[in-house]
C-alpha cells in the first residue's frame, strides 16, 4: 500500500481527511513526531478517535510538525482549510506536546462560579467539604450549606428548589477545586475508596442495552484509579477488572499508602446486582477503617459515583438510574448515546476517564503526592503476594476475593 503521509518537505501534503490511515504511516508520523517513543497516555488518546476524527488529527498532526520543520505556514494551513489565527492557535496549542492540542473542539472551559473566590459562602463550602466531604455526597453538603447560611443573598435561586441546586453546583466546583490541592491530598489521598456501578451513554454495537461501567475511585481526589465496560450480566467481572486495574495504576504510578505510615482505608461497596443473601466481608472489615457494603437496587447503582463525581465522565454521560432498566431505546429519545463496537467504546471511554483524571494527576504530581511510596513501585504481580503492600492493596486485594467468593457461590 502507498503511503498516504508524504515526508518530504518539498511534495506537496495529502489529504488523510476521511481516509482510513494506514497503521504503518501512522506509526512513521508518531515516530517523527515522538522520537523517544510515544507516550501511553497519547496512545489512549488516539485509540479513543474515531476513523474520521483519526485521519484529521493526522493531518493537523502533521501539518504542526511540518511548520516546527521549517515548512512555510500558508500551504499546511491551507491545506488543513484553515486561515491564518486558525493554524498559529493550532501551533500554540500543539506547544504542550499532546494530541489534545490538534483535536479539534477537545478543549472545553469549565463552567465558572460567579460567586467571588473569597466569598463566605464559598469558605463555608469548603470548610464542609474538608469536614465531611470523604463521607458525605455533594447533595447532603449543600443541604447542609443552605441550612447554615439562612437567608443569605449569596445563594442564587428563588425558591428552595433552585437554592439548593444552586448551592450544590458550589460544592461540586469546590469539591473539584479541593481534587487540585497539594496540601489537601497529601493529607486525604487514599483514605476512602469508592467501588461503585453506573449504566453509561454508550451502546455496545448489536445490544439494545446500555453499556455498564465499574469504578474503582479514590473518594478525596476524586481519580478513577480503574474501570471497565461491558455488558450488565458482566457486572462482577467488570468490578473485578476494575479493583485491578486500580491495584495496576496505583503500582505504576507509585501511588500506593505505605502500611507503616498510613492508617487502613475507608471503602464503600457497591454489590453487584443479583447478589442473594447475606455476604462475609470479615476480610474486607480487616483491612479497612470503615465499611459501607451497599446491596443492588434500581436507584443504588451510581448514587455515590454521581455525588462525588458529578453527572459525568469526561463528556460521557452517567446513567446510574438506568443501569439496572437498560434499555437505551427510551433512554435516547432524550439523551445523546453513542453506539460503537466493543473494542472502540473501550477505546472511547478510557480516553474519556483520562480527560476526568488529567486534571487531578497534574495536582497530585505538583503537590508530591505520589511521591512519598515510591519505594513500592516496582513490587511484582498482581494479588499474587501473600501480604500485599500499600493500604490501598490490601483493599484492592480483599475486595477482589470479596468478589470471587460471590462469583463462586
Amino acid at each position: 500500500m502507498s503511503s498516504i503521509l508524504q515526508w518530504t518537505a518539498c511534495e506537496p501534503m495529502v489529504n488523510v481527511r476521511h481516509m482510513d490511515p494506514d497503521a504503518d504511516d501512522v506509526e512513521r508520523l508518531f515516530g517523527l513526531v515522538w522520537e523517544d517513543g510515544v507516550p501511553e497516555r497519547e496512545r489512549v488518546i488516539f485509540e479513543g478517535l474515531s476513523t474520521d476524527d483519526r485521519a484529521e488529527v493526522l493531518a493537523r498532526l502533521e501539518a504542526v510538525w511540518r511548520a516546527e520543520n521549517g515548512e512555510a505556514w500558508k500551504p499546511l494551513a491551507r491545506t488543513l482549510g484553515l486561515g491564518r489565527s486558525a493554524f498559529f492557535n493550532l501551533r500554540r496549542h500543539w506547544r504542550e506536546r499532546s494530541l489534545e492540542g490538534v483535536i479539534p473542539f477537545a478543549r472545553q472551559a469549565p463552567r465558572r462560579i460567579e460567586t467571588a473566590p473569597d466569598a463566605p459562602i464559598r469558605r463555608r463550602a469548603r470548610r464542609l467539604l474538608i469536614e465531611d466531604g470523604l463521607s458525605c455526597g455533594n447533595a447532603e453538603l449543600a443541604r447542609r450549606l443552605v441550612e447554615q447560611a439562612g437567608p443569605d443573598d449569596e445563594i442564587g435561586g428563588g425558591s428552595a428548589q433552585t437554592r439548593l441546586q444552586w448551592a450544590e453546583r458550589l460544592v461540586r466546583h469546590e469539591r473539584r477545586a479541593l481534587a487540585r490541592d497539594g496540601a489537601y491530598l497529601r493529607v486525604n489521598y487514599g483514605r476512602r475508596i469508592l467501588v461503585d456501578v453506573s449504566a453509561v451513554s454508550i451502546v455496545l454495537e448489536g445490544e439494545r442495552e446500555l453499556a455498564v461501567a465499574a469504578f474503582c475511585v479514590d473518594v478525596a481526589s476524586g481519580l478513577v484509579l480503574g474501570t471497565a465496560i461491558g455488558r450488565l450480566r458482566t457486572t462482577l467481572e467488570l468490578q473485578r477488572s476494575a479493583v485491578d486495574d486500580a491495584w495496576r495504576y496505583v503500582r505504576d504510578h507509585a501511588a500506593d499508602r505505605a502500611s507503616g505510615v498510613w492508617p487502613p482505608c475507608g471503602l464503600h461497596l457497591m454489590l453487584p446486582p443479583a447478589t442473594d443473601g447475606p455476604v462475609r466481608d470479615d476480610e474486607l472489615r480487616a483491612v479497612t477503617s470503615e465499611l459501607v457494603v451497599r446491596g443492588p437496587g434500581r436507584y443504588a447503582f451510581g448514587r455515590e459515583l454521581v455525588q462525588l463525581l458529578g453527572p459525568r465522565i469526561g463528556r460521557i454521560p452517567l446513567a446510574p438510574r438506568r443501569t439496572l432498566a437498560v434499555d437505551s431505546v427510551p433512554f435516547s429519545d432524550n439523551r445523546r448515546i453513542v453506539e460503537l463496537p466493543g473494542p472502540e467504546a473501550d477505546a472511547l471511554w478510557r480516553r474519556e476517564v483520562l480527560r476526568h483524571n488529567d486534571p487531578v494527576f497534574r495536582a497530585m504530581q505538583t503537590g508530591s503526592v505520589f511521591a512519598a511510596d515510591a519505594r513500592w513501585k516496582d513490587r511484582p504481580g498482581v494479588f499474587a503476594a501473600s501480604s500485599p503492600i500499600g493500604r490501598m492493596s490490601d483493599v484492592f486485594h480483599a475486595v477482589d476475593g470479596f468478589l470471587r467468593e460471590i462469583q463462586d457461590a
